[in-house]
């Protein structure tokens, strides 16, 4: 997969202002398959902030590796906003960061329905007490959706991180 230049420009950015706030992240990745962790582990000195990659692609996995009750993921379905909310905490306690980071959707070619096609996605970002989902509805093929994917959650950290950037200088 390609990183298109707007991406790069905002990556050395992003990495700098966690850098600054000496912050650390974790990713729980399913639909995405570790390209968020690939992504953030790409600059040099990513040991600095990185804590840990972790790909639950399965239901039986994100139960048992990161704790999200069978109940859950029955009543909701892994693509769903309670998921996404779960992964991000859980992987965030799970690894001791202070951002958890998180993705499951329908990247495609194979699954999705009427209700939920492909490219629907759910992202999720945990931080200190506040857990934010949003819910994507993207078009393209699977290599696009998770590129798509990646580059909306890393915006979102972006913004999260600038507006706390601009409180704390407040």
């Amino acid at each position: 997969m390609k990183r298109t230049t707007l991406v790069l420009v905002v990556l050395k950015e992003l990495i700098e202002l966690i850098k600054n706030a000496k912050l650390t992240l974790s990713c729980a990745e399913s639909c995405t398959g570790g390209y968020v962790a690939s992504i953030l582990t790409s600059i040099p000195g990513a040991s600095e902030y990185f804590v840990l990659g972790c790909i639950p692609y399965s239901n039986r996995m994100k139960n048992q590796i990161l704790g999200i009750p069978e109940e859950i993921l029955e009543k909701y379905g892994a693509v769903s906003n309670q998921v996404a909310a779960l992964m991000a905490e859980k992987i965030r306690k799970i690894s001791d960061a202070d951002v958890g980071l998180s993705t499951t959707g329908y990247a495609g070619p194979a699954t999705g329905d009427e209700s939920e096609p492909i490219g629907t996605i759910y992202i999720g970002l945990a931080f200190e007490d506040i857990t934010i989902v949003e819910s994507l509805k993207l078009d393209g093929k699977r290599t696009e959706i998770i590129e798509s994917t990646t580059n909306i959650l890393l915006y979102l950290l972006f913004d999260l991180l600038k507006s706390e950037e601009k409180t704390n200088e407040a």
